[in-house]
């Protein structure tokens, strides 16, 4: 098999895209799993990075094409498997549907699992290491009046839970019976987005919070694409925000995750 690169903008464009001894080889057919798609010429292809085309002159070749990434760097060409680099690392990718390039994430939030869908990552590239911007709180004897107020009140009156920590770069939080000590960090607790099982489609099985705060109920683990919860292969997902008894999570969205009670 013979590999080309090819420009993208020409192949959109209709003009020939790839070159045999010098001169320009027209492609009339997409193969895709086994199965041959007639095309006109190039005008009006989806082209992908990972599709086989035949030239329609030489029906006994099938040429693989690769597209040039569109953007400056080093591209490393991804054939499935677990996260190849830190989860915290800033990263650029590919998919394989018409090798639309996806915008700036960390690379915990992409599934990099091949399923044989477009949603496959083909390509990556490493941009940086993402700086998580964390939210400041305050010492108990550092807060104002009204402040205090909005702890006390969300404790005794709505029953919601505290947490606190004594040092301000922990990450664990801890519930507690709050004596506030001046020296303490609190907060209140960050919780789940929850929703009467009872009430749910027995299809659907997880709900998820997207960033924009959109809920979403799915048949089975959605994984994190960008900044949004999506199934990594075939199947429905509904919206949540209709079910009288969905309440929505105070937690980071990446922590949104909760699966039906077994």
């Amino acid at each position: 098999m013979i590999t080309f690169d090819f420009d993208l903008e020409r192949a959109k464009a209709g003009d020939p895209v790839c070159m045999r001894n010098g001169t320009p080889v027209d492609i009339i057919a997409f193969i895709s799993s086994g199965s041959k798609y007639t095309l006109k010429g190039a005008c009006g292809c989806n082209w992908t990075n990972t599709g086989k085309y035949r030239a329609h002159d030489d029906d006994d070749s099938v040429y693989d094409l690769r597209m040039k990434y569109p953007s400056s760097g080093d591209w490393i060409d991804w054939n499935g498997g677990e996260c190849p680099v830190d989860g915290d690392l800033l990263v650029e990718i590919v998919f394989r549907y018409d090798n639309s390039i996806d915008q700036f994430s960390n690379a915990s939030n992409f599934y990099w699992l091949h399923s044989g869908y477009p949603g496959d990552i083909i390509a990556y590239k490493i941009i940086e290491e993402k700086q998580e911007v964390e939210k400041e709180y305050k010492k108990w004897g550092e807060m104002t009046t009204e402040e205090h107020k909005d702890l006390v009140y969300a404790y005794y009156v709505e029953k919601k839970k505290i947490e606190f920590r004594r040092d301000e770069h922990s990450k664990e939080w801890v519930t507690c019976y709050p004596v506030w000590p001046p020296e303490y960090y609190y907060r209140i607790a960050e919780t789940k987005p929850e929703i009467d099982w009872d009430h749910v489609h027995h299809d659907f099985n997880y709900l998820a919070e997207d960033d924009d705060g959109s809920p979403r109920l799915f048949p089975y683990e959605p994984k994190r694409f960008s900044d949004q919860w999506n199934l990594a292969g075939p199947g429905d997902e509904v919206s949540a925000s209709s079910h009288a008894s969905y309440k929505p999570g105070t937690c980071d969205w990446k922590d949104s995750l909760i699966k039906r009670p077994s």
